[in-house]
């Protein structure tokens, strides 16, 4: 991810947050967010070929070794994931993390004054 990349996926969120005006766990947030895309180095028979279980992988472009595909965003997603992203604005002082339970937290904007 570039780091243009990441000031933009952490203004959407800090974006959907604020609107949102409650409390919103990352798995909710990642939902909200539009489809990641990526290169899979990977060939058709695991992307064009394979069965589709999983209609969430949209093939964008097919270059028989690898291949450019847009799915969903997860909250856990190494790279492109929001988890990190909500951690940082969080050391930012810009959202706040509620812990709901032992590994549930729902993030929060926090209204700043200027």
């Amino acid at each position: 991810m570039t780091r243009a990349e990441t000031y933009q996926l952490r203004a959407q969120l800090l974006e959907l947050l604020r609107e949102a005006g409650h409390p919103i766990n990352s798995a909710a947030l990642a939902r909200m967010l539009p489809w990641h895309t990526e290169r899979l180095d990977l060939g058709c028979e695991l992307v064009c070929l394979a069965p589709r279980h999983n209609r969430d992988l949209e093939v964008v472009e097919c270059h028989g070794n690898w291949h450019v595909v847009r799915r969903p965003r997860s909250s856990q997603d190494s790279g492109a994931g929001i988890y990190r992203h909500l951690r940082s604005l969080a050391r930012e002082g810009l959202v706040r993390a509620i812990k709901q339970g032992p590994r549930r937290v729902e993030w929060e904007y926090i209204a700043r004054l200027r």
